[in-house]
């Protein structure tokens, strides 16, 4: 990522990751300041306030699927219901980063790595 043309002082990245409760990672000239959660509501005011150089965001609009084809036609819709209020907030992030920060780039949520199961039994510890 570059900086944008002109950009003077301090290169500020605001990390946010979207969702009910929204990640925040906030880094100054490559050094990690804090991470932090904040409300969705709060974007806006963070953005604002901070007025980072970069903000890295997840873009759940981005996604190639969304998780529904199992379950009660019930938890479909509430999955439906959940992922478009996270797509409202990236929305809302764009909006603000336009107006408060230098650039804003969206990125895609890395696939996960499968989660190992464990074994069915568990072998008693071994007497040391």
């Amino acid at each position: 990522m570059t900086v944008p043309a002109g950009h003077q002082g301090p290169i500020t990245v605001l990390g946010m990751d979207p969702g009910k409760h929204t990640g925040l990672a906030w880094i100054v000239d490559g050094q990690l300041q804090g991470l932090e959660e904040i409300e969705p509501a709060e974007i806006a005011l963070v953005l604002q306030e901070r007025r980072p150089t970069l903000v890295i965001f997840e873009d759940s609009r981005a996604a190639r699927r969304t998780w529904t084809a199992k379950g009660s036609d019930g938890a479909r819709k509430k999955i439906a219901r959940n992922v478009g209020e996270i797509d409202a907030w990236c929305k809302l992030i764009v909006a603000c980063a336009r107006r408060w920060a230098s650039h804003a780039t969206a990125c895609r949520q890395a696939p996960r790595p499968a989660v190992p199961t464990a074994p069915r039994s568990m072998p008693p510890p071994s007497a040391a």
